[in-house]
């Protein structure tokens, strides 16, 4: 009997290490953030304030002009597998425990793949003022569990399949931002600082696609097999729109700050350029089972299908919005910061799950800081991220490294890497 995992390893490797498409994370492009876990929005200054909060472009800082020349990085993960259990499966055969553990292993939702690749292309910030430019890239996709089940176990008689056979959304788009902050004076003892900010965005679509319906059902029992299916998605290659974030920060009892912010608190994409609709129906009429897989039946006189595309008119989307609240204490050399996110929807770039986050840095040497963090929740799940930066008078070089549902081994279910230049005078 051939290996059935053979059947799927192509596909799980094309899932977890080739998405090259492209999670939400603002820290992707943020190389000092994402060692830190993502808990970066109280630290965020000057050009990479509008990333996190506008409103920390109010804060006095030693530099009040900043330039970002280089910011990149990017993130796969899936919610199954890992590099372990393909080494420990592939190319030997499946006993009926191999597979139950191979099954056992994905969520009744299915195995979900998250990929996002996010490029802070231009940031320059001087004073409460800023302009930033930004691409992302983001993919949710999902596999029904029952097809993974199908391909390792066959199609077993009398058992009725339904499910979502396949699902995702993809969107790549630019963020082009003016942002400015404000700080205010309260007039209370423990505060020294208070401030709030905004940015306004010109966003630019250059690709859409989503899932809008996803269904399969079949039944083989001992004299006849049938089965019917549809998948239905949208898509574009352009479009343009806006979107709003806002925040605060304040600055109390000397060595706390705390920062608050909402990104797309408004936001919409008309997506009015290549828009089409692509349908994909199909029918496996009752037959005879025995006649069929003996080959006694012509497929084409029982399977019915059919495949049409057509343009639609223009149709409207928006970002996903997102709560952020950040707080941070500086202790000797330590700055030590601690991360809530909340989205309020799923999508490519966002998760209804909460991500909490922790990560520390560590001035070493006054020109080379440590970096460390964990974040638990969101899209991705458990990451732990490690990192390191260079600090030579105005440049700032930083890089890092995160391992997704796991630490830097075999047991890790994705990594994402980055690194980013700042200028400042």
């Amino acid at each position: 009997m051939k290996n059935p995992f053979q059947k799927i390893h192509l596909l799980f490797f094309l899932l977890l290490f080739a998405t090259g498409n492209l999670y939400p994370a603002q820290d992707l492009s943020n190389a000092r953030s994402m060692a830190m876990g993502g808990a970066y929005s109280c630290l965020a200054l000057g050009a990479e304030a509008p990333l996190y909060n506008p409103a920390n472009l109010s804060l006095r800082t030693k530099y009040p002009l900043t330039v970002t020349l280089l910011g990149a990085g990017f993130g796969l993960s899936n919610n199954s597998f890992n590099l372990s259990l393909y080494n420990r499966y592939n190319g030997n055969f499946l006993t009926d425990a191999s597979k139950t553990d191979i099954l056992n292993r994905i969520p009744k939702d299915g195995l979900s793949v998250y990929s996002v690749a996010d490029a802070h292309v231009l940031g320059i910030g001087y004073g409460p003022l800023a302009f930033t430019a930004r691409l992302k890239v983001g993919l949710n996709g999902s596999i029904g569990r029952e097809m993974i089940d199908l391909l390792l176990n066959g199609n077993q008689l009398n058992k009725v399949y339904s499910f979502k056979p396949l699902s995702a959304d993809e969107i790549a788009l630019g963020e082009y931002a003016v942002s400015f902050g404000q700080k205010f004076d309260l007039g209370m003892k423990n505060i020294s600082h208070f401030g709030v900010g905004i940015s306004v965005k010109y966003l630019k679509g250059y690709s859409y696609a989503g899932t809008l319906e996803s269904y399969a059902q079949s039944l083989t029992d001992y004299t006849s097999a049938e089965a019917s299916g549809r998948l239905l998605a949208n898509q574009a290659t352009g479009g343009s729109g806006y979107g709003i974030d806002i925040g605060s920060t304040i600055t109390f009892l000397y060595r706390w700050r705390a920062s608050l912010s909402v990104e797309n608190v408004l936001s919409n994409l008309r997506w009015n350029t290549g828009t089409e609709s692509h349908t994909f129906d199909f029918e496996l009429k009752a037959t005879n089972a025995d006649e069929l897989f003996n080959g006694h039946v012509e497929t084409d006189s029982i399977l019915v299908s059919s495949d049409s595309s057509f343009a639609i008119p223009a149709f409207n989307t928006r970002l996903p919005a997102i709560l952020r609240l950040g707080i941070l204490r500086a202790v000797g050399r330590f700055l030590i910061a601690f991360e809530w996110e909340q989205g309020f929807e799923n999508s490519a770039f966002a998760s209804k799950k909460a991500l909490f986050a922790c990560g520390t840095e560590y001035r070493l040497l006054r020109f080379f800081h440590l970096r460390a963090g964990t974040s638990l929740g969101g899209k991705f799940g458990w990451a732990n991220s490690l990192g390191f930066g260079f600090v030579f008078g105005t440049i700032r070089w930083d890089f890092a490294a995160r391992s997704f549902n796991g630490f830097f081994t075999p047991s890790a279910r994705g990594i994402g890497l980055g690194t980013s230049l700042i200028f400042r005078y």
